[in-house]
């Protein structure tokens, strides 16, 4: 079975919010809307949920219309559950009831399937408990219980992991993953968290400006991302505007080298993506300089700043020396950067590190105090 969102677009009066969004979402799979505030993730959840009626395209789950312009059944009358970004559980009511809420006959009937489901999520001992004793995400596992009680076929989790501490959210992350998959239900997270997506999707759709930028796996968006913009959204990528002349790129930071695109890019201008552990560095010659030197465990993070005011971040083997202050020259390895058409605000999905790129570096060719110093 299969959720398919086919040709949405909504407007709240002052301008499109999404603009023909097209999706599909699989039984058994976790799939992941990511992106920034008022890109529209939200405003789709919400249609899918019936809080909003559907204006332009529709709905299908499992080939059966569920929301069209001329069709718009309210929540409670779709297979639907919802997991907030606040539990909103009932204050006045034990766990136990919470989860059962929405089961007819209430935890009266259903106190078998109310007591398995405690079990699934871990909290079988605090079903007497109410909602003021319990962690943020206890509270935010007893929610998703809630949405999973009825046997929902879609579940929507809303940013519900956004008030709990780093640590707890990894285990809350874990646990919901393993809960969402095994009960083998659609299952939709919103969320502007690029580590979230990766860690909890099987697919991934990034959204910006109200349209689906690119959607895949995980592995898809990291190795093959559609755009400069869609890259830096993970593996910390870095975008440098860089010009094609003759056999070099030249960038703030120096020429490099054709060999280390995996691809040769088809304008003189463009937007070059590179990570930070696709990046040498070596001392040497140059107006680049190291602006910070860290170690942050299996590497060490370097900082190097151009002369033109533009930064790119490194990861190094910590055995390498590279100190403040030092001249560097920085570079990334074989066929480990991408290349893009040029464009504004580095695919206006998430910023360079170093800001707006300023002045490009003059035009030359790689060195051979480069070459010596990279062997």
């Amino acid at each position: 079975m299969s959720l398919e969102i086919a040709g949405i677009s909504h407007d709240y009066g002052s301008g499109p919010v999404l603009r023909s969004v097209s999706l599909s979402a699989e039984a058994g799979e976790v799939t992941c809307l990511l992106g920034a505030s008022g890109c529209g993730k939200t405003t789709l959840l919400r249609l899918i949920a019936g809080t909003l009626a559907v204006q332009t395209g529709k709905i299908e789950l499992g080939g059966t219309l569920l929301a069209s312009p001329r069709r718009n059944p309210p929540p409670e009358k779709r297979p639907v559950g919802l997991v907030f970004q606040e539990g909103a559980l009932f204050p006045h009511l034990t766990v136990a009831q919470n989860v059962a809420f929405g089961l007819p006959g209430g935890l009266s009937r259903n106190a078998e399937q109310v007591d398995r489901l405690l079990f699934r999520i871990g909290l079988a001992d605090k079903a007497q408990a109410y909602p003021n004793a319990l962690s943020g995400g206890q509270q935010q596992r007893v929610a998703l219980a809630r949405a999973l009680a009825p046997s929902p076929k879609v579940v929507l989790l809303d940013e519900p992991f956004a008030s709990v501490d780093v640590v707890r959210r990894r285990e809350l992350r874990e646990a919901t993953r393993r809960t969402l998959r095994e009960r083998g239900a659609i299952s939709i997270l919103v969320t502007h968290d690029p580590e979230e997506a990766m860690r909890m999707s099987d697919k991934v759709a990034v959204m910006a400006d109200g349209r689906i930028v690119q959607a895949g796996t995980p592995r898809q968006l990291y190795d093959e991302p559609a755009t400069a913009g869609v890259g830096t959204l993970f593996g910390e990528g870095q975008v440098v505007r860089a010009r094609l002349c003759d056999d070099a790129l030249q960038t703030p930071f120096g020429p490099w080298p054709l060999a280390s695109l995996d691809a040769i890019p088809r304008t003189d201008d463009c937007d070059v993506l590179v990570r930070p552990d696709s990046l040498s560095v070596r001392r040497g010659a140059s107006s680049a300089i190291a602006e910070d030197v860290r170690f942050v465990g299996r590497s060490t993070r370097v900082t190097v700043r151009a002369a033109t005011g533009e930064r790119l971040n490194a990861d190094l083997d910590p055995a390498q020396e590279v100190s403040i202050g030092d001249e560097v020259m920085v570079r990334p390895s074989a066929r480990s950067a991408r290349a893009y058409a040029a464009s504004p605000g580095h695919g206006s999905i998430r910023p360079n590190v170093g800001g707006q790129p300023s002045a490009l570096a003059r035009a030359g060719t790689p060195t051979d105090e480069w070459a010596a110093a990279a062997d």
